[in-house]
């Protein structure tokens, strides 16, 4: 009996001390449970960041693309409104002996121009 006993006691304390064992790996079980979430949440944060930085480069880079088009667009119509205001100064030039000859080109090309090359000027200050 005494021997039983003896083994029964080693058992119990066998057990106790996987039982406690048991408590401290599912704490630390449990604490890097909350340390993966939370270096988790750190690498959501560091993702969005770096999509919103990527988003806020390609709307720079549309934005400068956008302007450049922009202003492409405003020197082909200058362009073409000297165009009109020069063959509409020859026109005036080849009819000025006719009556009733407009003095003015077409359309009101030279006043167009005037007004586009006061935007470029006022944009290109701005």
């Amino acid at each position: 009996i005494k021997r039983k006993d003896k083994l029964d006691a080693e058992e119990a304390k066998m057990r106790r001390k996987m039982d406690g064992e048991e408590r401290k790996l599912k704490r630390t079980l449990e604490q890097l449970e909350r340390d993966v979430k939370r270096l988790q949440g750190i690498k959501d944060t560091e993702v969005d960041k770096r999509k919103e930085q990527r988003a806020v480069a390609q709307a720079k880079s549309d934005k400068q693309v956008q302007r450049t088009i922009a202003q492409q667009l405003a020197e082909a119509e200058i362009k073409r409104a000297a165009e009109e205001e020069e063959e509409a100064e020859k026109l005036a030039e080849a009819e000025e002996g006719t009556p009733n000859t407009p003095r003015t080109p077409p359309n009101g090309a030279a006043r167009m121009v005037k007004e586009l090359r006061k935007d470029k000027e006022e944009s290109g200050t701005a």
